[in-house]
């Protein structure tokens, strides 16, 4: 569905299907607004790929907590 991109599905709950949300390329950001009814936002920032074409450097943190440069 989305080849060579990070992929984002929801999982549903209990033996649902989950759901298919975003594929990122590098330097995307996908937002999950009031996550897990937390009333924060988590973020999920595609940094690039790593050693090799089958590792990606990822970020996931809440907007009120981001993570160090």
């Amino acid at each position: 569905m989305a080849p060579n991109q990070v992929t984002i599905v929801e999982q549903g709950s209990g033996y649902s299907q989950s759901t298919y949300q975003e594929g990122l390329g590098s330097g995307d950001t996908y937002r999950i607004s009031d996550f897990g009814n937390t009333g924060k936002d988590l973020i999920i920032d595609y940094m690039g790929r790593g050693a090799s074409a089958d590792e990606a450097k990822v970020a996931v943190y809440f907007v009120s907590c981001p993570y160090p440069s």
